[in-house]
This record gives structure tokens, sequence and C-alpha cells, in this order.
């Protein structure tokens, strides 16, 4: 994802890398510019969003927009964050539903703004990665992370025994990748019956093993 610079923005202000002093920020207006970014994503894709076309759904000032954050970046880096935040608490008591719930969330199942930007990030991987990487790092692997703690919590409530011998590095990164095949190369939107199919027929038997 390209940044945004004074030649692809004509109306980009002086940049600066520090929040105007002022009044306190609105924590609600905020999230209706967070949500009115990842909207933009979602309605033309991320080369379409820019400040101006999010201060216009929202109808506020681009000034407004630029004293809280630098760059659509930096606005888009903090929308993934707030409504795909990789922290959210999920215990549904057994592993089979936390795998679901959990790969449910980092898809955006449950949020059509958040699915429409993960179905550009896997149509636009090679080009997006590092843009997640470079904005936002650590993003990605503390999605592998929180699976890995939900596989430990099994274990640890002795749902699970898992063998000495297999690599839950490797297999946690079973579902993303076949997701992506799916996705990219056998044109198969993703969905609750992908995600259930992958683990019950994928991890779960691996992990019984």
């Amino acid at each position: 994802m390209s940044k945004i610079t004074p030649t692809d923005d004509p109306t980009l202000p002086p940049e600066t890398t520090k929040p105007a002093v002022g009044r306190p920020r609105d924590a609600e207006l905020d999230l209706r510019i967070m949500r009115a970014a990842l909207a933009q994503v979602a309605e033309g894709g991320f080369h379409s969003l820019t400040m101006d076309a999010v201060a216009k759904r929202i109808g506020a000032g681009k000034a407004s927009l630029y004293r809280r954050w630098k760059s659509r970046d930096a606005l888009l880096a903090d929308a993934l964050l707030a409504f795909s935040p990789t922290d959210l608490p999920i215990d549904t008591g057994t592993l089979r539903g936390d795998l679901i719930a959990v790969y449910e969330h980092f898809y955006g199942l449950n949020d059509p703004d958040i699915r429409v930007a993960v179905i550009e990030f896997l149509g636009n991987h090679r080009i997006l990665r590092g843009w997640v990487e470079q904005e936002i790092p650590g993003w990605l692997n503390s999605r592998r992370v929180r699976v890995l703690e939900i596989i430990e919590r099994a274990i640890g409530r002795g749902e699970l025994r898992v063998s000495a011998q297999l690599n839950l590095d490797l297999l946690i990164d079973l579902l993303p990748g076949v997701i992506q095949y799916r996705y990219t190369e056998r044109n198969q939107i993703v969905d609750n019956e992908l995600i259930v199919e992958v683990v019950d027929h994928v991890l779960l038997p691996l992990l019984s093993r």
C-alpha cells in the first residue's frame, strides 16, 4: 500500500509528527472516523482511502483528521487495531468453539467492514503484507500467538493432549494458509463454513494425533 505524499494528495497539509496542542480528543469522534476509514476501504478498496474521502463520509473538516493522524496509513492502522483487536476475550469452553470463534473474528465475519478489508488484504497479499508489517508491527504475529494461547489453554484444562513431536508453530499457520489458497486460487469465499471445515478436518485431527 503506497504512502500518501504531497504529490499523491495536493491538499495534504504540512507534515507533522506531533498532534497539535488543543482541546482533548473526542473518543466518540475518533471511533466514527476510524469506522468511516474502514467503510471507505470496504466500498472502494485500499487505494480509494484518502483523508478527504473519510472527512466527507463523516461530514467533518479534513483538519480534524490531521489533528489526530498524520496520514491515511496511521489512520487505517489504528482502525484495524480498534475494530480487529487480537486480544478479544474468547472462551467458549471448548477448543473447537474457541478456534472457530477466534478465526471468525480475525476474518471479520461479524463485522462487514473488517471482512471486506481482510478480503482486500487476501487479494493483494504480496503488496499489503509489507504495509501491515511497517504500520502495525507485530499485528499478524500477535494473531498467531492468540491461537497458540487457545491451544495451550485446552491442553491446560485437559481437553487436549499434544504429542511432543507436533510442531505447533507450523500447525497454526495451516488455517490462514488454506484460506489464502482457497480464496486466491479457487475463488472460494471466506465464510463460517470454510473456517469450520478447516478446523474440523485439518486442525483438530492433527492436534489430536
